[in-house]
């Protein structure tokens, strides 16, 4: 019987894309590449993005809404 060690499965925790952006976006902002005020400007983006797609996702259980002609 084969088993999974738990320990493993930590290192390789999911990352959500908006956490995968924003750990991108300060990984910018550490190196210089970014300002700090486009930073701020650019979180603020990400976050309203999350926003919208997060109202948009259908309920579980419910109905795919049907594709845009």
């Amino acid at each position: 019987m084969t088993s999974i060690s738990l320990a493993g499965l930590a290192s390789h925790a999911f990352t959500s894309p908006r956490e995968s952006l924003q750990n991108e976006l300060l990984s910018e902002v550490s190196s210089g590449t970014i300002s700090a005020d486009d930073q701020d400007a650019l979180s603020a983006a990400l976050d309203d993005i999350d926003s919208t797609l997060r109202s948009q996702r259908p309920e579980p259980g419910s109905a795919r809404p049907s594709p845009m002609k």
